[in-house]
């Protein structure tokens, strides 16, 4: 596995192909969600998605997603006449529109493809009323001067409300701290200013109707939005009904927590190697 970390602060990472890997042509670019690398939160999945798989975050203490617009695109230049698809999670759900507005200057629409796992669509489609504090100007200004580490209470679902992956010990005696020490792990090196800067985007994006009018990018590209309907602590199934509004696709719903790819991996790669998803085996 490649790992790049660029000076802009975007993080690259390059899925390595293994006897599992689905492989085909063309590239499968994975934008990260909140406090995510993409390392991390793709892992457990990326052998279920086509072609070479790439994953992009943002690091640091500043969000600037046009940066990681860019460096995706210039990514994919050396790829033209190939499929490129785009499988965003939560905020890279919401990114993937912007990314997708560049990608097809240069690319075909017909071989391009969106995947939105479970994305926002504003403040009104987060489950959480008070993240629009945190992502006020003022508090990006404070966060800003506050040291590069981030502290917050690690939410450990209950035992029977997730698929424990093969490497978790099934202990139940160690199943809290092994959830609590993953996510702490997973969480280190992302600046509290960093989380601020995501959400004020978030809400700006929403609330300029920018959000909106990058959407218009995916006329004529196949697009599907998954919901996540486990327990969803995050996103209000109000966002699934903005992004039909925006898009023409085709909604899917899993039995799985919010962009759990790891948790419930079991229900995620049972979605991701079913029927409707066979043009990428064929592809």
């Amino acid at each position: 596995m490649n790992v790049n970390k660029f000076t802009s602060g975007v993080e690259k990472h390059v899925f390595s192909k293994t006897h599992r890997s689905l492989g085909g042509p063309g590239v499968t670019i994975c934008l990260a969600g909140m406090q995510s690398h993409g390392v991390d939160q793709f892992a457990s999945i990326a052998y279920c998605l086509p072609g070479q798989v790439r994953a992009y975050n943002a690091y640091g203490r500043r969000f600037r997603p046009d940066l990681i617009v860019a460096r995706a695109t210039a990514d994919v230049r050396d790829h033209v006449g190939e499929p490129i698809r785009v499988f965003g999670a939560s905020q890279g759900g919401m990114l993937t529109p912007f990314l997708m507005r560049e990608l097809r200057k240069y690319h075909d629409p017909d071989l391009l493809e969106a995947v939105i796992v479970d994305a926002p669509s504003g403040l009104k489609s987060i489950a959480n009323p008070r993240a629009f504090l945190l992502g006020s100007s003022a508090m990006v200004n404070a966060f800003s001067a506050l040291p590069s580490c981030i502290k917050a209470p690690v939410i450990v679902p209950p035992w029977n409300h997730i698929s424990v992956p093969p490497d978790m010990p099934t202990n139940h005696d160690n199943y809290r701290w092994q959830v609590q020490r993953g996510a702490r792990q997973r969480l280190a090196g992302f600046p509290i200013s960093l989380w601020a800067e995501k959400i004020h985007w978030m809400i700006h994006v929403s609330r300029s109707g920018s959000l909106a009018r990058a959407c218009q990018s995916h006329d004529g590209i196949r697009t599907t939005y998954i919901q996540c309907l486990l327990h969803n602590l995050v996103v209000k199934p109000s966002a699934a009904r903005d992004w039909q509004s925006w898009i023409d696709l085709t909604l899917l719903d899993v039995q799985a927590a919010h962009c759990a790819f790891s948790q419930n991996n079991w229900e995620f790669v049972q979605l991701l190697q079913s029927e409707y998803f066979d043009t990428w085996h064929t592809s």
